[in-house]
């Protein structure tokens, strides 16, 4: 019995010092652990807050981007219209300045045959008709004056 009491002695023993051992080295290991859980789970949950404003500010800075970019794209599409309608203008200004100048050309071609038309037509039957005039002028004073109105009222049929 003895033995018995010195077995169940020892083993009081041994669990006493396994209780101490667990209150003096244990529970303050696990109760460090824990703080350096709770530390670590703190500073991932700050890292964590602060990536989602990050990401918050980026998203803010894309959809602005996004918008200039629309106004830009606008921009340049009404920028293009206009370019393309100064250009229509500047076409349509040339057609024009291109009808002024072959309506100047054509005025100026007639002119020109009208006084090629003169000299080539005109001045021989006027050299023709001033020796006939003479010549009547010197005969008959009054055949002469008729003559010439009847010559002035051909020419000037001749030349509309």
């Amino acid at each position: 019995m003895l033995n018995q009491f010195f077995v169940f002695f020892n083993f009081g023993i041994l669990v006493a010092i396994l209780v101490y051992a667990w209150i003096r080295f244990g529970v303050p290991y696990i109760a460090a652990e824990q703080d350096a859980q709770r530390v670590h789970d703190a500073q991932r949950d700050e890292q964590y807050t602060m990536l989602v404003k990050k990401q918050h500010a980026v998203e803010k800075q894309i959809i602005a981007a996004t918008i200039r970019r629309e106004r830009l794209l606008l921009g340049m599409k009404r920028w293009s219209e206009a370019m393309q309608q100064q250009k229509k203008q500047r076409v349509i200004e040339s057609e024009m300045q291109s009808q002024k100048i072959c309506t100047r050309m054509s005025e100026q071609y007639t002119a020109i045959q009208k006084r090629c038309f003169q000299k080539r037509i005109l001045q021989p039957a006027a050299m023709q008709a001033e020796s006939e005039l003479l010549a009547l002028y010197h005969s008959d004073e009054v055949k002469a004056r008729s003559f010439v109105e009847t010559i002035c009222k051909q020419v000037h049929k001749e030349v509309i």
